[in-house]
């Protein structure tokens, strides 16, 4: 079906609700290693929820809470996979204002 000129079209998008955070993940007292993924977990499970970690073991995610757990994978041995548990810095938002990224950094095991 091809909707013509004027057509109205249900479209069902998945919307992320929650914070914005830049992660600095750290594994064995070295960063992340740079092209891992890092994947939120929601119920113990994954979710469609992940970013590419950076040069320096940084992750950005959006749609975050307030507290959860990331998933990091760089290959598929057992050393080569953490977890990482956060609880998210509150930030004072002033009204109007664009909602500010989180920072923070968090040891993975």
């Amino acid at each position: 079906m091809i909707p013509t000129k004027g057509a109205l079209v249900l479209a069902d998008f998945k919307t992320r609700v929650g914070k914005r955070v830049l992660i600095s993940l750290s594994h064995g007292g070295k960063p992340v290693p740079f092209g891992a993924t890092a994947t939120l977990l929601e119920n113990s499970t994954h979710s469609n929820n992940e970013g590419v970690v950076g040069l320096e073991g940084e992750v950005y995610l959006s749609g975050v809470p307030q507290s959860g757990a990331l998933h990091v994978k760089w290959g598929d041995k057992s050393g080569q996979q953490c977890t990482s548990h956060f609880i998210l810095p509150e930030l004072l938002v002033e009204q109007n204002a664009t909602p500010a990224i989180s920072s923070l950094s968090s040891i993975c095991q």
